[in-house]
């Protein structure tokens, strides 16, 4: 069951990328009933389930939302592609820089406010890619977004350690007069509030900034490490030290600053230049990963003044970043629901007729009878007049056993089903609660499946054929035939 979901969440999302580029309706509609047969070949549905039933069953999302997320995706490809690359320049340049980039004196091409409006449709295409992010992402539009760009890496850069230490390194001790060490720290509350403490004269000193929100824990701990590197030319030249290193509680930071890529945040630029200025005067920069721990007193002192700093209104860094953006969209396409794993994980036979139970289209005397394929709703295992799921589940003489003993295993996990087994007993047997007992009980049982044997082998019920079209019918046979005479 497990790979039938891969397979068909991945065959729709590239039908998906044809529906992006020729963005007519009927495509749309065509991906929806391809989701539809792919939700059926998941789940063992019956043609005639209700769609709201089987898409919640299935757990895929709708053919809109695959064009939408498919949308946003390649929004944030133009947003992240070089700056004379055509898709990037199609997008507003207002958007790309924020609305304020029209006041600051800029004479580029022309931008228009029109990608703002979520409920309107936009005939630019660059505006369309726009109002996606705009939809979907939270962030300052007057400030834009603060993008990768083109660097030359200096020559020289910090020595970066990511070794993960059980204990703090004697030579990062505050006191130890070979070193400086810088402790910086991030928090995050009307904003994210940097913390940057070093001990100087037997005394503590701090270093505080604000940014804005619109950014992640990693591009905070980038801009803390920026803020550290930064002041620290003047810092060796009070204390006499040559020799600096910088303690972050980020690997991811570390990370971004040791990458060298062609294009990369300004910030991670600043910080290799900064370092290059420090060995160039003879001293040299250690950039470290230490896991935040209680008991060092330099990470205290830098996150009190981080708490500090996050309540305030932010003083920099007000542009949203690309890493946000795509977090952000990661977000909102995780909370799709996945299939509950006691049921992914039983037989498929079991879990498809657990599945028309709960949905009340299943092969039993009362649907059967409903839908036309039936003369009555008696039940074939035990005679009585309608056989309806709370029948069969409950009730059936045929299954007395069984039943006995998944009433006793729900009992034992203090699921309650009252004395007098009734229809709305069925809810609690189709709640996660009861999914192992239930599953355990169809797996023991026929309940769910037309009765079989040989007294009845020409009123025995094939599954295909009953949730089978005419149509296919008659195809299938015309098939056959045509296999037989080669």
């Amino acid at each position: 069951m497990r790979r039938v979901v891969v397979a068909a969440v991945t065959s729709v999302a590239m039908y998906g990328s044809e529906i992006w580029w020729r963005g007519q309706k009927d495509r749309l509609e065509k991906v929806q009933l391809s989701l539809n047969s792919q939700a059926r070949a998941i789940t063992g549905l019956l043609r005639s389930t209700p769609r709201a039933f089987l898409r919640a069953e299935s757990c895929l999302p709708t053919a809109q939302d695959l064009l939408d997320h498919r949308q946003k995706r390649f929004a944030v490809r133009a947003l992240n592609a070089n700056e004379d690359h055509p898709t990037h320049q199609l997008l507003p340049a207002n958007f790309r820089h924020g609305e304020l980039y029209r006041h600051e004196g800029a004479t580029g091409q022309l931008s228009s406010i029109g990608w703002m409006r979520a409920e309107k449709t936009h005939r630019s295409f660059g505006s369309r890619l726009a109002q996606q992010i705009v939809r979907h992402v939270s962030y300052d539009t007057e400030y834009g977004f603060e993008l990768p760009r083109k660097v030359d890496w200096p020559a020289a850069s910090p020595v970066i350690r990511t070794q993960s230490y059980s204990q703090t390194p004697q030579r990062m001790q505050p006191d130890n007069p070979q070193q400086l060490t810088l402790f910086v720290s991030i928090a995050k509350d009307v904003s994210f509030g940097l913390g940057v403490a070093w001990k100087e004269q037997y005394a503590w000193k701090t270093k505080t900034s604000s940014l804005g929100n619109h950014i992640t824990t990693a591009d905070a701990a980038l801009f803390a490490i920026g803020m550290g590197v930064k002041n620290l030319n003047s810092i060796l030249a009070r204390t006499d030290h040559c020799r600096a290193e910088i303690a972050t509680e980020s690997r991811a930071a570390l990370t971004a600053i040791r990458g060298s890529e062609q294009r990369a945040l300004p910030i991670a630029t600043g910080i290799k230049r900064h370092a290059q200025s420090i060995e160039d005067a003879g001293g040299r920069l250690v950039l470290t990963w230490l896991s935040h721990r209680e008991d060092v007193e330099g990470y205290k002192i830098a996150r009190a003044t981080a708490q500090r700093a996050a309540k305030q209104q932010p003083k920099e860094m007000r542009s949203a970043s690309l890493s946000y953006v795509k977090q952000a969209i990661k977000e909102r396409w995780k909370p799709i629901t996945k299939i509950n794993r006691h049921l992914k994980d039983a037989k498929k036979s079991v879990a498809a007729r657990y599945l028309q139970l709960k949905s009340g289209h299943a092969v039993i005397g009362a649907h059967l009878l409903r839908i036309g394929k039936a003369q009555d709703a008696q039940c074939w295992w035990c005679g009585e007049n309608s056989q309806t799921i709370a029948h069969l589940l409950l009730k059936c003489r045929k299954w007395r056993r069984q039943r006995d003993s998944m009433l006793q295993k729900l009992r034992e996990r203090k699921v309650a089903i009252s004395g007098r087994q009734q229809q709305a007993d069925l809810r609690t047997l189709f709640s996660a609660e009861a999914i192992t007992e239930v599953l355990q009980f169809i797996d023991n049982t026929e309940v769910g499946k037309k009765l079989t044997g040989d007294a009845n082998k020409n009123d025995s019920w094939d599954i295909e054929r009953l949730d089978r079209s005419a149509d296919e019918e008659e195809r299938m046979l015309r098939d056959r035939r045509g296999w037989g005479e080669r």
